[in-house]
């Protein structure tokens, strides 16, 4: 009502008496009478034709008005009306003012998992931008909105996009000579370039990163720079090296955080979650690549550590992701009864929150779960799902883990043509992407599903075993060096 009679010019009385008419003739209705009395339209279509009725250019200036009565009666809880004000800034085309709402509505979004909500957002802050001169401030603006997009992206398994506004947030913070934005920048593209399959140029990324921001009186920046190093380390096989680096993250990380898992200061982190989802991501990998090298009790309590963490700060993905890699982790180990539970809550909560990201990150897992409890077929159809939002443009990354798991299962129900060729494309894929450690592991099914499927195919699965114990131990990779003897003391037995 104060904001309505602002905007109308209007003595109180007077106005009341036109709503009241209003609200008589049916047009409007109450929503709410306190703090202060708000009406809405009883139709939409009521809405759209009064609102069409307007002139252009009144409708416009009517967008300002409110845009500047909004500032001034909400100026002490802006947040709370970031939506309405960008609404109105966009309408009113205060350019300067949209591209500042939008960008913090999107974060709004983003900050609740409303990931195609942020994106929407997003789009709509860097149309904005394109509207305005090109000065300092909006280019650093917009590189924020570059690097939030390609978060709300990453999440919703939307990479090529995502590589996108990464490298447009690289490109404008070299032409403004940013090395702060640039180290993240470069740290953004790190994830892209590898959920895209090219781990070569996301490593390169990453150690860029590393160096810009070392040079840098910015240890939030280092942090940041040296999580996805040690991140894309591990998917490269070098295990050692990213417990060493996502270690040493989180407990750097450890004392900055409070119960909400935010940073306390003034430290900002431009186009991330903050600080814990840094925290929780880096135990989580940690856990992945302890598990790998059969260090199984550091595993699972770097992986607990994550998930009560992630659960605590309210972090809907990464409280995903760490559930996921403890449940590898015990899967791993042969706990098939502490794992599968964990995996599966994982899965519930992908589809619950709309995160196709982590199935295709757990198809391998929940896959492998099901067909050692003899649950082949459901494999099948949850991996299938998953290399569906792979071809579809979602992280490369896991591809071949899944192709994997699929020719698993395809061999235990029989469907030896389509597991020999799932097992080629694995093993192909790990080789293109260069996953070192996952390729010992297609190398492994390769064996199996030769020497289970293939008559006259026993030189094939002996050389597939004899490379992925080779390549196994020379990655130090203890749990897949144990399934390799296993494997072919039953092949040799046959």
């Amino acid at each position: 009502m104060v904001l309505l009679q602002e905007i109308a010019g209007l003595p109180e009385a007077q106005l009341r008496e036109r709503l009241a008419a209003l609200q008589e003739a049916e047009f409007l209705y109450e929503t709410n009478l306190f703090p202060d009395t708000e009406y809405t339209f009883k139709h939409a279509l009521t809405h759209d034709v009064a609102y069409n009725g307007i002139l252009q250019e009144r409708r416009k200036m009517l967008h300002v008005r409110i845009l500047e009565s909004m500032g001034e009666l909400y100026a002490d809880r802006i947040v709370e009306q970031l939506e309405q004000l960008a609404h109105h800034a966009l309408r009113g085309e205060v350019w300067d003012k949209a591209l500042s709402y939008l960008r913090q509505a999107g974060e709004k979004a983003l900050s609740r998992s409303a990931n195609r909500t942020a994106i929407a957002t997003f789009e709509q802050a860097l149309a904005a931008a394109r509207r305005l001169q090109e000065t300092r401030e909006v280019v650093e603006q917009t590189i924020h909105v570059h690097l939030s997009s390609r978060l709300a992206l990453t999440t919703m398994s939307e990479l090529a996009r995502s590589l996108q506004h990464s490298q447009e947030a690289a490109r404008l913070a070299e032409i403004i000579d940013d090395q702060r934005r640039l180290a993240w920048a470069l740290a953004a593209m790190t994830v892209s370039c590898a959920g895209v399959g090219d781990l070569a140029k996301g490593t390169l990324c990453a150690e860029r990163s590393v160096v810009i921001a070392s040079s840098l009186d910015d240890p939030i920046a280092r942090i940041a720079a040296e999580h996805y190093l040690g991140w894309v380390s591990g998917h490269s096989g070098q295990f050692h090296k990213a417990i060493g680096l996502l270690t040493r993250c989180a407990a750097q990380l450890r004392p900055w955080l409070d119960a909400e898992g935010e940073v306390r200061g003034a430290a900002s982190w431009p186009g991330f979650s903050g600080a814990g989802f840094f925290y929780v991501n880096a135990l989580a990998w940690a856990t992945m690549s302890h598990a790998e090298l059969g260090q199984f009790g550091s595993a699972i309590e770097r992986g607990q550590e994550a998930v009560r963490a992630g659960e605590n700060m309210g972090l809907t993905y990464v409280f995903g992701m760490a559930k996921h890699r403890l449940g590898y982790a015990y899967l791993l180990r042969g706990d098939i009864e502490q794992g599968l539970p964990l995996l599966e809550q994982c899965g519930e909560l992908a589809q619950r929150s709309d995160l196709p990201v982590l199935v295709t990150h757990l198809g391998a897992c929940l896959g492998q779960a099901y067909c050692l409890i003899g649950r082949a077929e459901e494999a099948v159809v949850f991996i299938e799902k998953a290399h569906a939002v792979e071809e579809a443009g979602g992280p490369m990354l896991f591809v071949s883990v899944n192709l994997a798991t699929l020719a698993v299962a395809y061999s235990l129900l029989g469907r030896s043509s389509e597991a020999r060729k799932s097992a080629e494309r694995a093993l192909d894929c790990a080789r293109r992407f260069g996953q070192r450690g996952t390729e010992a592991w297609a190398l492994l099914t390769l064996g199996d599903v030769l020497a289970v499927c293939e008559q006259g195919a026993y030189s094939r699965a002996a050389d597939a075993y004899a490379a992925a114990l080779t390549l196994g131990t020379e990655l130090q990779m203890r749990p897949l060096i144990a399934r390799c003897h296993l494997s072919a003391r039953a092949f040799i037995a046959a």
